[in-house]
């Protein structure tokens, strides 16, 4: 009995602490969207602030990576005469751009005929300064 009730205190901690966390996930999105757009206001697109309660300096930047899309079926497909097909499977689809640029085996063109998609996203780091 006591094993079932300490059982019973668990399963419901872990319910609720399970609960809690996919709240705290969607409050801590909204947060990054709401920092973002800030951050886009801003000219160098970072902000250095304190918190009050440990007097630690946060900083909030804003990044912007490129992010280049394929499918890797038709990449292999196409370039497969050109490459060790071993060695290129090792690569996935965010390290093209690292093999083309690398290996100058692919341009942006042939990339396009096959469905290369070049976008950018946005995401932010907070994180403590360090002093020195």
């Amino acid at each position: 009995m006591a094993r079932q009730k300490n059982l019973d205190t668990l399963v419901v901690k872990m319910y609720r602490l399970s609960t809690r966390i996919k709240e705290l996930e969607v409050e801590y999105e909204q947060m990054k969207k709401d920092i973002i757009d800030e951050l886009r206001k801003l000219p160098n697109q970072e902000y250095i602030t304190t918190d009050p309660k440990s007097g630690i300096k946060i900083e909030a930047k804003l990044v912007v990576r490129e992010i280049w899309d394929i499918s890797p079926k038709e990449f292999i497909e196409r370039f497969k005469e050109r490459i060790d097909i071993n060695e290129f499977l090792k690569v996935d689809t965010n390290k093209v751009r690292q093999a083309s640029v690398q290996y100058g085996l692919f341009k942006i063109e042939e990339l396009n005929e096959i469905g290369l998609k070049i976008r950018e996203i946005e995401y932010v780091t907070v994180r403590e300064v360090k002093r020195k």
